[in-house]
């Protein structure tokens, strides 16, 4: 359904998060999804989470596990993108085109990798124009989606002063299927 890549904003002070980041395909969507050279400042297509929660598990062995509180994403439509990482309004600017909510999940860490694998349901999408089409994350995704991610263990400092750490990861999403015959 699509590829993205993100960065998770921390605070381990206050065990408080949030994810940013952008779409860089989304099937069924022709054309570049960028203005310019690909990456987050010249995504057209943006997302943000609500602040969530994280609270560690005991490891096992040398697996860290973290768990992550419920929590809502929304996705971002903008025609003139000046996304910028040290700035996580920019990725939540423009025409919101989706919400989605997911239940609480669990981050799996080892070495350097940190991966996790999360379902959204679609709460709710508007119509939206791009490159000519009219879309709508209900045609693209109606019932939502699954997600895997692989996240880097490398700290990057922030200027964000409540969330002073991020980490980059990518991942990929396929939509959920219907089940049914709708």
């Amino acid at each position: 359904m699509f590829h993205h890549v993100a960065r998770a904003l921390v605070n381990f002070g206050t065990g408080t998060g949030q994810v940013i980041g952008y779409l860089s395909t989304i099937d069924g969507v022709t054309g570049s999804l960028f203005s310019g050279t690909p990456g987050e400042a010249t995504a057209f297509f943006t997302f943000r989470t609500d602040t969530f929660s994280f609270t560690p598990l005991a490891p096992n062995g040398d697996i860290v596990l973290t768990l992550l509180s419920p929590g809502a994403l929304s996705v971002y439509f903008n025609p003139s993108p000046a996304n910028d990482w040290s700035k996580p309004d920019s990725f939540s600017s423009g025409q919101l085109v989706a919400t989605f909510s997911r239940a609480e999940t669990m981050l799996i860490a080892f070495g350097p990798l940190q991966t996790d694998t999360a379902s959204f349901e679609l709460e709710s999408s508007r119509d939206f124009t791009f490159n000519g089409q009219k879309l709508n994350f209900k045609s693209l995704a109606h019932h939502g989606f699954t997600l895997t991610n692989t996240t880097s263990s490398t700290v990057i400092p922030t200027v964000i002063p409540d969330l002073p750490i991020s980490f980059a990861f990518a991942g990929h999403a396929i939509a959920i299927g219907s089940g049914g015959n709708e």
